[in-house]
Formats: structure tokens, sequence, C-alpha cells
């Protein structure tokens, strides 16, 4: 039995057969391997939140050997392809507090197929606004505007005008306060501190501040003149306007009222007498911080029972003192008695007279010493 051989010189086609076979099942067992030893890393970008900027963000993934850096815009993907196997990190360049990269790190396992790895990378831009609103009261309060510091999670401040509201950019969620510069007394701000805590809400405070309305006050002088009785008072007098009152004054008394509201005020004496003026009348009040002189004048009234006196302007002749006329009495004097006339009366009448008057003188002589 005779063996069959065959060399290569005799059958060179079977030679570049087998060659070609095993370059060929080489190139595929290269590829296959070559195939797993890399993969594809997609980065995905999402924001949330109502003060999502919708920017463009870095991120650098490093590794083995290996640094890669690339940008991806807000709600897009970006793709780094030919990783190796091997454990990677990622950092985005200027995240902002709460953001998160899912999952970090990643590992690219040495598989014979294709791979990709998904991740995901989530900003949080959770914000509120803060509005300020400004109330004054008084007709003295000044026009502004107001200046108020904010601290909390942010600080900043905000300058506002009377009447109206000031609103904040897009602020993080949190408690803030709220201070007014150069607040008068009786200030207030409400609510104070403010706390915003929902996504895209607006927490509102209003700030209010006191002051007064312009004030003047009324000044009453109370008059009498003219001769004759001074009556002392007191005197009753209405005063009527934006506020109304009455006032007790005594004669040549000054009395001044508390502050009033100005405008255009009436004076009224009770019961005056004629010929009463009141000066001026009305008055107004139109300056704060003003004092407005009314002066109430009543004329004097005389004393009953007066007369008045004439004072001549020359002096008067007296009228001479008349001189005395001497009566001589009767030599004889009338009978007495019934049937008497009256004319012997006299004569006796006389004549007791004259006794009389010699005893006396007698009496006198003789008294001792």
């Amino acid at each position: 039995m005779r063996t069959a051989r065959l060399s290569v010189q005799q059958h060179p086609v079977w030679m570049v057969v087998v060659f070609v076979a095993a370059l060929v099942a080489s190139f595929f067992s290269l590829g296959t391997v070559a195939s797993a030893c890399v993969a594809d890393v997609v980065i995905h970008k999402t924001e949330i939140g109502a003060a999502a900027p919708g920017a463009a963000y870095t991120f650098v993934m490093t590794g083995p050997d290996f640094r890669r850096e690339v940008v991806v815009d807000a709600g897009a993907s970006t793709v780094i392809a030919g990783v190796p196997p091997g454990e990677y990190w990622f950092e985005e360049v200027g995240a902002p507090s709460g953001a998160t990269i899912d999952p970090n790190p990643i590992t690219i396992e040495s598989l014979s197929y294709d791979q990709r790895v998904d991740v995901y990378a989530t900003n949080p831009y959770l914000a509120g606004r803060l509005a300020i609103t400004k109330v004054t009261t008084g007709s003295t309060a000044p026009s502004g505007p107001y200046t108020f510091d904010i601290t909390g999670p942010a600080e900043l401040s905000a300058t506002v005008t009377p009447g109206t509201t000031w609103t904040s950019d897009w602020l993080p969620l949190g408690t803030y306060t709220i201070t007014e510069r150069d607040a008068p007394a009786g200030a207030t701000i409400t609510p104070n501190p403010v706390t915003i805590d929902t996504d895209g809400e607006t927490a509102t405070v209003t700030a209010t501040n006191p002051y007064r309305d312009a004030q003047a006050k009324l000044e009453i002088v109370k008059v009498v003149a003219g001769g004759g009785t001074t009556p002392a008072g007191p005197w009753t007098i209405d005063v009527t306007g934006p506020v109304s009152f009455t006032a007790q004054i005594a004669t040549g008394e000054t009395w001044t009222s508390a502050w009033l509201p100005l405008g255009t005020y009436t004076v009224t004496e009770r019961n005056a007498p004629a010929g009463a003026t009141i000066t001026p009348d009305p008055v107004v009040l139109g300056t704060d911080g003003q004092t407005v002189r009314v002066v109430v004048t009543n004329p004097a009234v005389e004393s009953e029972g007066a007369t008045t006196t004439t004072i001549p302007t020359t002096i008067p002749t007296p009228t001479p003192t008349p001189t005395p006329t001497t009566v001589t009495p009767p030599r004889t004097l009338a009978a007495t008695g019934a049937g008497t006339s009256s004319g012997t009366i006299a004569p006796l009448a006389m004549l007791v007279l004259m006794t009389g008057t010699a005893l006396a003188g007698a009496v006198r002589i003789r008294r001792p010493r």
C-alpha cells in the first residue's frame, strides 16, 4: 500500500490558501480584542430650578493615564469615545452647591463586545425672589429713597422709594433678615426674618416708616380795651377747623394750643359784647412748626351808676358870700294865754332868754377857784 505525500512544492496553491486563512483569522482576532478594550462614555447635563441659567458646563474626566475635558450644554449630551478599561472620575468645573454626578466614579471592564456608559450630571438652581414694599405715613415723611441690607444665604442691598415695590433677582432658598438703614423710631418690617422655601416663589415684606403730619400751634391773646371796668373773665373761645376745641382764657392771658393739623380755623367768642373783635379770623395754619397769634379784644364795661365828669377848660369865678342881716326884736312882749295874739308871745320869749343869760353869767362869776 502506497501512501500519498503532498509537498509544498507540489501544491503551491494550498499553501497560499492556508496562509490567507491564518492571516484573516489573526485580523479578526485582533479586532475582537481591540473592541473589548474600549468604551463610549456619554455625559448628560440637566438643570432644575427656577434660576437655571441654561448654560454650558465643563467636565473633566480622569483615569489611569487618561484625562479628557469636554463641554456639555444644559439639556444636551456629549460622548467621550474610545475610553480604555479602568476606573474614571468626573468633576464639573464651578459646580453649584448641590450639584450631582451619577455614577461617579465609573469602571470600564475588559469585555468582548462594545460598551456604553451613561453619566448623569444634574445642577439644582432652586431659588425664589424677595420683594420689599415701602410705606410711609405722615405728611412730613421724606421722599426717600430708603436703603435696606439683606443677609442670609445671599447678601445684598436694596433701594426703595415710598409707594413702590423692589424685587430681587433669583436668590437661594433660605431665611433672610432685612435691616433698614437710619430707620426712624417706630419703623417696622413685616415679616422679618422672611423665609423663601419654595422654588420659584416671591416672598413679600412691607417696610413701614411712621412720620408725623405737618403741625402748627394757635396762640390766642385776650384783651379788654378802653376805660371803665375790666372783667377778669375767664372768657370762652371756640375754635373750629380740621380739629375743634374750646379754650378758657382770662383777661390779659395768652393761651397756646397743642400741635394742630395744618388748615383753616375759625375762632368764636361766646357771649361776646358789642364791639368785640377777633384778628385775624379765620386764621390759617399753613407751615409746619409755626405758631400763629390771634387777638380777641373786648371793649371795657362802664361801672353801674357811674357818671361821666367833664373837666372845664377855664376856672369859674366863685359866687360872693351874702352879708348877714341883723334882726332887732320888738320892745314889748305880747300877752300870752288864751286869746293872746301871736304878737305878744315874741317879747315874752325874748325876756326869758335875756334873764337866763344873765343868771348863767352870775353863776360863772361866783364859782370858787
